[in-house]
């Protein structure tokens, strides 16, 4: 598979995006989840504190209504972030996480009519949602709040199952082969490697201890189970930010794990990477794209070292395309999303609507469809979703 075009070298210059469009939503509505199924067009948005969805036309942005949902579209389903994410799972199907007395998964239709999205639910812990992710024929797995398993739920929502870990999982990224990693909280943070398909620990390992041995190391040892983590296109390595900072000398490393091994092979220390939000992989696994507290910096993957500057740091959302000719970043702080061209060789810039509590709102959802050459990102207290041309 070809990849597209690199984001590091030279200067890139930052223009507004000269065509920005946005869809809007019902008086009031705060977009929490987007979904876009290429093959309808159909672009599915879930609203916060609602029992609905609203459907676009994508090609034609034309407003298709509302969908009925049997649950609301609750902020309180995550530890670390708001709720009311949609889960792309396989073609024409996404998956929502509700919370009542217990959290739900829902699988929506989201190719089919708009009027009837919902087409099962399954039971699935009683903990505040840590992360989730689709993993292929295993289906949703997800890490709850203080269990000590993962939830494997089948994509057609017919079986539930539990995966015993070590200790309670947080952070998951998904491996090419459907194998999924897991970084574990105390007693003794560890990390993991699963197959949901079946129920194993193939790999386990407690890698962070051996940081003591690389130059800069952190003073205290790192907080990572919840930290951003993101895997190389060839499943090899586990790229992992660290939640803790030196404060004297303002680093947290950022470190390479060999995921055949569970062992630490290259660290990174940089005042502008400490306490990283993001990270992102380029599809060639050569670029890795880390938000820190200063700024968004490329690393080279081979070297293990900064090879360019992006943006400011503390980034909420980082995706980058399947292509890898365009990544997308949002920064909440100054109420921007960027859109890092590789083809233009420039950044486009357009706003959202400011934050009222910046506290509050820990992601925001993007789409980036290269067939219909659209980034899609919702505006929350816009009440709208903007659509941005890739190549304007």
């Amino acid at each position: 598979m070809t990849t597209g075009q690199l984001l590091r070298g030279r200067s890139r210059p930052v223009t507004p995006h000269p065509d920005v469009r946005r869809l809007p939503l019902a008086p009031g509505a705060h977009p929490a989840g987007l979904c876009l199924d290429e093959d309808s067009g159909l672009l599915t948005v879930a609203e916060m504190g609602t029992r609905r969805l609203s459907r676009w036309d994508a090609r034609q942005r034309q407003d298709l209504g509302h969908a009925p949902l049997t649950a609301v579209v609750s902020p309180d389903l995550r530890e670390q972030s708001v709720g009311g994410g949609l889960l792309p799972g396989a073609p024409g199907s996404a998956y929502l996480w509700t919370y009542a007395a217990s959290g739900t998964v829902h699988r929506l239709d989201t190719a089919g009519p708009a009027t009837a999205p919902l087409t099962g639910g399954a039971p699935a812990g009683a903990g505040l949602l840590r992360d989730w992710l689709f993993a292929g024929p295993a289906g949703v797995v997800a890490a709850v709040r203080g269990e000590p398993h993962l939830i494997v739920a089948a994509a057609d929502l017919g079986t539930v199952r539990r995966l015993p870990l070590p200790a309670p999982a947080g952070a998951l990224s998904a491996l090419p082969d459907g194998q999924v990693l897991a970084l574990l909280d105390d007693p003794e943070e560890r990390a993991c490697v699963v197959d949901p398909v079946t129920s194993r620990v193939v790999t386990d390992g407690a890698p962070w201890a051996a940081l003591s041995a690389f130059p800069l190391p952190p003073a205290r040892g790192p907080f990572l189970s919840s930290a951003p983590v993101a895997v190389s296109p060839d499943g090899n390595h586990a790229y992992v930010g660290c939640h803790r900072t030196d404060a004297a000398a303002r680093t947290s490393p950022l470190v390479s794990l060999n995921l055949r091994t569970m062992e630490i092979d290259a660290l990174l220390a940089d005042e502008r990477l400490a306490t990283p939000s993001r990270l992102a992989v380029h599809p060639s696994g050569t670029e890795l794209y880390v938000s820190g507290e200063l700024s968004t910096l490329v690393v080279d993957t081979a070297r293990f070292e900064v090879a360019g500057e992006l943006a400011p740091g503390r980034l909420i959302e980082l995706t980058v395309s399947a292509s890898g000719d365009t990544a997308v970043g949002v920064d909440l702080g100054h109420s921007t999303v960027f859109v890092f061209s590789g083809p233009l060789g420039r950044t486009l810039t357009a706003p959202l609507t400011p934050d009222r509590n910046p506290t509050e709102l820990l992601y925001v959802p993007v789409v980036i469809s290269e067939r219909f050459d659209t980034v899609y990102v919702a505006d929350r207290f816009g009440g709208e979703v903007l659509s941005l041309s890739l190549h304007p």
